[in-house]
């Protein structure tokens, strides 16, 4: 007999949230939108690589600090004002 089953993982990110409005948010402050994905992959294994090491950060600070990281912010191609 197998023994019983203790834990269940789902997997819901973009699954339970539509993150095609942020794009245009991105957009709007002078990132292009298709970086939207890169951003939240690296929201997501920012927020797993803090939570496995023991630690934790706010949600918007793990956010903000992967937008600080986009190209299309080290590039220069955003001004300090929309960011």
């Amino acid at each position: 007999m197998h023994a019983p089953v203790r834990l269940v993982v789902f997997d819901v990110n973009e699954t339970l949230s539509d993150l095609s409005p942020l794009r245009g948010r991105f957009e709007a402050v002078g990132a292009p939108g298709h970086l939207l994905a890169t951003w939240f992959a690296g929201v997501l294994r920012d927020g797993l690589a803090l939570t496995a090491a023991g630690a934790y950060a706010d949600f918007r600070d793990v956010a903000e600090a992967g937008l600080r990281g986009l190209p299309a912010w080290t590039a220069g191609t955003a001004t300090s004002t929309t960011r």
